[in-house]
């Protein structure tokens, strides 16, 4: 898990530090900062565990060198031994310095000799409806595992693949749709030719209905069930979870990616809802600002000045919804004391 983040001169990010929970979510204005650290983030643990180049940052103007660096730990142990990875990139040449506790001395290799497989793979999750409408392939275990790639386009091979393990998965998401969702009776998977599948449901009427017709709502919460039961990434970055969703569909959504976080997935969340905020507990939440002068900045919620005071007042997501025109997130970040 990365519990420290440090982003200095990537994109429009002069310095910006980051403390991470197992779920955590990144809110504040548009063109803030916060798709640049889940890039920032991504590249970062995708070239730690697979040697991969460090894709170029957005452009803008920053800092000529780029500084990446990560704390990682075990999530209940407050006195493991962290290791601290950073990059700095200098005439597009990437470095690696690898110390296995802070301020130690660092070892440092080129990017292309550092493979650290136990890092895993981080991915970026940007869920399309008209992705997830697409008819897909057959899918081997391993593409299986890569969902939702291409922004969901391969989810009827998804569930082509869970049924066909035999278990009891297809059931329980079934069941968790039929809750929801109160006119599906079942979700079905059609072969469209004989090498593509089509996604479906039937309804408690006896009406068949393919992907094209399906609600958005339904598509998208098809596609975080499918999520939660196969992605095999280390860390998934999610942008905008609620996009399609009915609010009294975004608690259950919430709760999964929970659940997947608790499985050992580390999930960050950018995102606009109040409602998504709400699911979450204080030390999960940071709110992202940038400023021409300091570029983006990231503050814990919990950090934020007078928030006990607020947090009696406000549940977690009206409180920031208070502040979140854009310009008036500044009272709410007005000084850097942690409240006692």
């Amino acid at each position: 898990m990365i519990r420290e983040f440090r982003i200095q001169g990537y994109g429009c990010i002069q310095d910006a530090k980051l403390t991470l929970t197992p779920l955590h979510a990144l809110i504040g204005p548009n063109d803030s900062g916060k798709s640049t650290t889940l890039r920032a983030l991504a590249g970062f643990v995708n070239t730690l565990g697979y040697g991969a180049n460090l894709p170029d940052p957005p452009k803008c103007e920053a800092a000529p060198i780029t500084r990446l660096t990560g704390h990682f730990g075990r999530e209940k142990e407050s006195n493991d031994s962290l290791q601290e990875f950073f990059f700095a990139r200098d005439k597009r040449k990437w470095r690696q310095v690898v110390r296995h506790a802070p301020g130690a001395t660092g070892l440092v290799r080129d990017f292309e000799t550092a493979k650290l497989d136990s890092i895993g793979r981080a991915q970026i999750v940007r869920l399309n409806a008209d992705d997830l409408k697409a008819e897909s392939h057959l899918l081997t275990d391993e593409q299986v595992a890569l969902f939702p790639k291409d922004r969901g386009s391969e989810i009827a091979g998804v569930y082509d693949a869970i049924i066909g393990r035999g278990d009891d998965t297809f059931a329980r998401i079934t069941d968790g749709v039929r809750n929801h969702f109160g006119t599906v009776a079942n979700v079905r998977v059609r072969g469209t030719s004989a090498t593509t599948k089509g996604l479906g449901v039937k309804l408690t009427d006896g009406t068949l209905v393919n992907a094209d017709q399906m609600s958005e709502g339904l598509l998208y919460y098809l596609a975080f069930a499918a999520m939660r039961e196969v992605n095999n990434a280390k860390l998934l970055l999610i942008e905008e979870p609620e996009n399609g969703l009915h609010p009294a569909r975004i608690a259950e959504v919430v709760k999964m990616l929970r659940e997947l976080s608790e499985q050992g997935t580390q999930v960050l969340i950018a995102t606009h809802s109040p409602l998504v905020i709400n699911e979450l507990g204080p030390q999960e939440v940071s709110v992202v600002t940038r400023t021409p002068q300091e570029g983006t900045k990231i503050t814990p919620i919990a950090e934020t000045p007078h928030f006990k005071e607020r947090s009696e007042i406000y549940a977690l997501g009206e409180l920031w919804l208070s502040y979140a025109n854009g310009v008036d997130e500044a009272p709410l970040l007005q000084g850097t004391a942690r409240e006692a």
